[in-house]
């Protein structure tokens, strides 16, 4: 077989071997030559392309390539239609044509055709040219630190009503960017504080629900939301979320007869804290410093009032350093790795931080994603080891020591 990569009618890539055709000098796929299989092939053989093109004058219908090699002329007979007169002889004769000779196969080398490009790589289309990832958001962020921590000042008051990521493209992306914001904080990189804002507001900004049933568009949505996340279009993200919010307040009270029944459906997922507090404070949450309780006193003077005042420390209850005390070593902290981040996540219970995550949507994201859930662990275990052995910024911490006091 020559340098032919191709065959030369589809022009798809020749597996082992071809069928050489005689009249265009080419090899050529068994089903584009007209053989029934590779066996049936003679010396001299032309395809049904050309085949056609030599008998097209003498034939309406060209005979089969199977029987090219039979050389012996053939008697080929027509009866008339029966329903006509009898005008002319009732059979008609003529020759099939013999064989034409060819040129050997060795006068004429076969010809090399370019190969084209596989039909399993798709052209670069619109959606290629403006594909993201979780690493442009902080090329094209739209707001300065300022402006971000404004944000988060304002979205940590917000009530956390999420969708549930889905175990597809928009789950695996979801938990891709948020390792995105944690790793830099992780890896000690300078403006960590921002990175620890834009990883509390999220959340909030992606994952708020506009309704319960899941039609197949939720993921869309979520996915419409990262794109633009990952454009730096936080503004938009936070007009809608901040809309969506605000009718979420207006259908916030719960009527009297509905109460048991919301504290069965909190009681099932296992949230018996929440249940309680929805008991005591049906239509509570979070209030602001500057709200006032009964009219009389702010939620920050009541704080303060019931806040100790400070002391020094007591001698007595501070143990002495001993020649038999250990020094600390960082390498204590090498055990705490992903494996036991995800061990802690299936352990732990608990409501909601500043993030609007809680404990059992924290435990989905660390251990439902496969390998970007893995990615996430690594990155928290990094982060907590960094936290545990250096000595970092208070605005770097600030939005990771933030809690939400709920009345």
């Amino acid at each position: 077989m020559s340098d032919q990569t191709h065959c030369s009618k589809c022009y798809t890539p020749l597996r082992q071997y071809g069928i050489w055709c005689h009249t265009c000098y080419s090899y050529m796929h068994v089903k584009c030559s007209g053989l029934p299989s590779s066996r049936h092939h003679f010396d001299g053989f032309s395809c049904k392309t050309c085949y056609s093109a030599l008998f097209e004058s003498n034939f309406s219908e060209p005979p089969s390539a199977t029987t090219q090699g039979n050389s012996t002329p053939q008697l080929v007979t027509t009866d008339p239609d029966p329903t006509e007169a009898p005008s002319s002889p009732t059979t008609t004769t003529h020759l099939a044509p013999t064989e034409i000779p060819r040129t050997p196969a060795t006068t004429v080398p076969a010809p090399t055709i370019a190969p084209r490009t596989p039909t399993n790589q798709k052209p670069n289309t619109q959606s290629d040219v403006n594909r993201t990832s979780p690493h442009d958001f902080w090329v094209n962020i739209r707001v300065n630190e300022e402006q971000l921590k404004e944000l988060y000042s304002e979205i940590v008051h917000w009530r956390p009503l999420f969708f549930i990521p889905s175990k597809n493209k928009a789950g695996f992306r979801f938990v891709e960017n948020l390792t995105s914001l944690f790793k830099p904080l992780g890896e000690a990189q300078p403006s960590s504080g921002s990175f620890m804002f834009a990883a509390m507001i999220f959340p909030h900004l992606i994952l708020i629900r506009t309704k319960t049933g899941n039609d197949g568009s939720i993921s869309k949505t979520i996915a419409r939301r990262l794109q633009q996340w990952e454009r730096g279009k936080i503004r938009e993200l936070f007009n809608e979320a901040k809309a969506i919010q605000m009718r979420l307040h207006k259908t916030r009270t719960k009527k009297e007869e509905n109460e048991a029944k919301e504290f069965n459906k909190i009681i099932s997922a296992g949230k018996v804290s929440s249940a309680i507090q929805r008991l005591a404070s049906p239509t509570g949450g979070l209030l602001k410093l500057t709200d006032k309780i009964n009219g009389i006193e702010t939620v920050e003077a009541i704080l303060r009032r019931n806040h100790p005042e400070a002391a020094p420390t007591l001698p007595q209850y501070v143990s002495p350093l001993i020649e038999s005390t250990l020094p600390y070593y960082d390498s204590i902290l090498t055990q705490l790795n992903a494996s036991k981040i995800r061990k802690s996540a299936l352990k732990t219970q608990g409501s909601h931080g500043p993030s609007g995550l809680d404990s059992k949507e924290w435990r989905r994201l660390l251990t439902h994603f496969n390998e970007p859930s893995t990615d996430l662990a690594k990155t928290i275990a990094t982060l907590g080891r960094r936290i545990a052995t250096e000595k970092l910024q208070p605005e770097e911490l600030e939005a990771y020591n933030a809690c939400r006091l709920i009345p």
